[in-house]
Parts: C-alpha cells; sequence; structure tokens
C-alpha cells in the first residue's frame, strides 16, 4: 500500500499491510464497515496468468474486478463513512 501524508501526497514509501498497517489488510473478506480509508495498494497478489482481482462483497452479492498486474500494477480502494 502506498503510505501518504496529511495532505494525501504520496511519500515513496510502500506500506506491508500485513505488517505495517494491518487495519488495512483486506486480503480476506471481513466486515469494514466504519472503516474510513482512500488508499492505494500495490504489489497486487496474481494468479498465473498475471490476473488481480479485488471484490466486494455486499449481503449475499460480489462484484469483482480483474485487472493485468503489470499493466496495472495498482488499485485505488475508497470507502465513505457512510457504508
Amino acid at each position: 500500500m502506498v503510505e501518504y501524508d496529511d495532505t494525501l501526497k504520496p511519500t515513496g514509501k510502500l506500506l506491508n499491510v500485513k505488517q505495517d498497517a494491518r487495519e488495512y489488510d483486506f486480503s480476506e473478506f471481513r466486515k469494514i464497515q466504519g472503516t474510513v480509508f482512500d488508499k492505494c495498494y500495490t504489489n497486487l497478489e496474481a494468479d498465473s496468468n498475471g490476473i488481480a482481482r479485488t471484490s466486494i462483497r455486499l449481503g449475499d452479492k460480489t462484484v469483482t474486478v480483474w485487472q493485468d498486474a503489470k499493466a496495472f500494477p495498482y488499485t485505488q480502494g475508497m470507502l465513505d463513512h457512510k457504508y
């Protein structure tokens, strides 16, 4: 995940969400209600074909976006406090 300063400018530092920013580790489905963030994730986990997937689940519905992890090596996540 890309680290930002208080003005949302990238600092140039990459954070490992499994070590440095666990509250933003969404590699497994979990409830995120009450979490507010605007983060850019990089070093995406890709399958053997180089495809990375990002999924959002609401109740029994799931939306999955896939991308070529080499051509697009990042994904942006935003969640407002309203959700």
